[in-house]
């Protein structure tokens, strides 16, 4: 099985990490943590610009670093990806790419306006991904019981 668990640092981000440590997968899953910069491309100068992506990138890294720690102990191998761009697309590129089973993310990462503005992450995620999602809202507990809603479509036949 193979899982990405995108993470842009937020309270939910770091719940889906947690949730994941405790999900039942099977042994030898390969994890792949993926954070996505969206540098703003704005009337700012070059070199304003410049030192605003590297900043970011930087800030990406370690949020990337910070998920691969907490999942490390279940998942030593556990590999740690900074990209640049529209998270909405990169996530989905990324999952096609990876060939992912599962991808993993926060129920909410924006602000209010922020996401009246550019859209959820989540929900983009969720219908566009090649895979299933998972969306994760809240603190990470043990999963005692799960419902599957069928409307009779293969797709949610497959879910079952």
């Amino acid at each position: 099985m193979r899982v990405i668990l995108a993470t842009d640092g937020s309270k939910d981000a770091r719940a889906a990490a947690e949730w994941l440590t405790d999900f039942p997968v099977p042994d030898g899953t390969a994890v792949l943590v993926l954070t996505v910069v969206a540098a703003p491309r704005a009337f700012l100068e070059a070199p304003s610009l410049d030192e605003l992506r590297s900043s970011m990138l930087t800030e990406g890294r370690r949020l990337a670093d910070e998920a691969r720690t907490l999942l490390a102990d279940r998942w030593p191998e556990v590999e740690a990806r900074v990209s640049e761009g529209d998270p909405r697309d990169v996530i989905v590129d990324a999952a096609r790419e990876w060939r992912a089973d599962l991808i993993v993310l926060g129920a909410r990462g924006l602000g209010a306006v922020a996401g009246f503005l550019l859209g959820s992450v989540s929900m983009a995620v969720a219908r566009h991904a090649p895979c299933p999602v998972l969306v994760v809202r809240g603190m990470s507990r043990k999963l005692r019981a799960a419902l599957v809603a069928v409307d009779g479509s293969p797709d949610s036949l497959e879910a079952l």
